[in-house]
């Protein structure tokens, strides 16, 4: 009888949610609706989106107590594009609002936004590419390593780009910046440069081969002094393996040297691979495995090895379907005390569908995810399950 009284309750939070979500919907859309296209012409285009979300999740905080709830999200945003001559650039800016039927306190209001500008665009062939993507995040939402749900602020900076010497010879780099900040909460901010340069050397028409290396410097805030210079040393392969597949390969050395003598350097294999398999007409098979050292917002050092795969099927022009499953494990150490803190394993798999409902403009996507972690310490031991239905429309 309490089963069925709990079903019914949760049933009837999850309609009253919805109707208080739709006004809030509706009112989104309706500045599109009325006046959708702000500006076009030579300077690009400005326009008007909205994304909606309604989602189950087993377990908002990612910790043990396992405590779910519904929650309703709505992105109204500003859409600008630009694409003439031989720069394409796309950005939006937005204020999500989560709104979460039992915890209240997790309801946010959180500034969104990003830019991807893309060089060249078009027909005309450069020796030298970039893109550059960047953006500034506020988001809530549960986090493993802090065991709660905490308000970020995320600002990152993503420049790469390649430059062609010959037919033979050619040179990628990159700026990788990231900052992240807990808003709420006593835990530490994590702020991180990375620079990967790989110059390679074209094999063949479909091949090409190479060295690089990777430097990364991470700042930990707060009353840890735990920062960390990493460098990466590793051959590298990249093209067309077989008429079918296509990959890029990165295997060699890393170490991590922390600036405190307390901390004891770590030296590890460093790897990163990603191979997509084009198996029958458009349907891709995409295989992705590495291993990288991390630092979290919980203040340790995170050496993590894993693999995702992921099967995407396009059932015809506007049904997309998606599996994916992936494993990584994940050890911890402690960097207030320098010793090892625990070993966890992470088993996720998801399931998702894409519908194009009205060419261009508005798509609908349902997904399932499951994750569960098992962990040598039981506080980490949990599982969520998340299900949901978005819309995201654009004029």
């Amino acid at each position: 009888m309490s089963d069925l009284y709990n079903t019914t309750n949760s049933v009837a939070k999850a309609g009253a949610l919805i109707q208080r979500a739709i006004p809030m919907a509706m009112l989104s859309l309706l500045p599109g609706l009325v006046q959708a296209e702000l500006l076009s012409g030579p300077q690009g285009a400005l326009t008007v989106g909205i994304d909606s979300e309604f989602e189950y999740n087993s377990n908002v905080g990612l910790n043990d107590d396992e405590n779910g709830d519904f929650i309703i999200s709505v992105l109204p945003k500003l859409i600008y594009r630009y694409d003439q001559g031989a720069v394409r650039v796309d950005a939006f800016a937005g204020v999500r609002v989560d709104e979460y039927d039992d915890f209240n306190d997790i309801s946010s209001d959180s500034f969104r936004s990003e830019v991807e500008l893309t060089f060249p665009y078009g027909d005309e062939l450069y020796n030298y590419s970039a893109q550059i993507n960047a953006g500034y995040n506020e988001i809530t939402r549960g986090d493993a390593d802090l065991q709660d749900a905490v308000d970020k602020e995320i600002l990152h900076l993503d420049v790469n780009g390649k430059y062609v010497f010959t037919d033979r010879y050619y040179a990628l780099a990159g700026l990788l910046y990231r900052d992240q900040k807990t808003v709420s909460g006593n835990f530490d901010d994590v702020e991180t440069i990375t620079v990967p340069v790989d110059f390679f050397y074209r094999y063949s028409e479909d091949l090409s081969f190479g060295l690089g290396y990777r430097y990364r410097t991470t700042e930990v805030s707060g009353a840890t002094t735990a920062d960390s210079d990493d460098h990466a040393f590793y051959g590298a392969a990249e093209g067309r393996l077989t008429p079918t597949v296509d990959g890029a390969l990165r295997v060699g050395y890393q170490q991590r040297d922390f600036e405190q003598s307390t901390y004891s350097d770590d030296d590890s294999l460093f790897a990163e691979a990603a191979l997509s398999w084009t198996c029958v007409q458009d349907c891709t098979v995409e295989l992705s495995f590495g291993r990288e050292q991390l630092t979290s917002l919980a203040t340790q050092s995170v050496e993590s090895t894993y693999v995702n795969l992921e099967w995407d099927y396009p059932i015809d022009a506007k049904l997309t379907a998606t599996l994916g499953v992936g494993y990584e494990d994940r050890d911890y150490t402690d960097l207030d005390t320098g010793d090892f803190d625990r070993n966890d394993e992470i088993v996720t798999v998801q399931a998702s569908g894409d519908y194009n409902l009205i060419d261009e403009r508005l798509w609908l996507t349902t997904k399932l995810s499951v994750e569960d972690r098992s962990s040598s310490v039981d506080t980490w031991d949990f599982m969520q399950t998340k299900v949901s239905a978005a819309l995201a429309w654009v004029y």
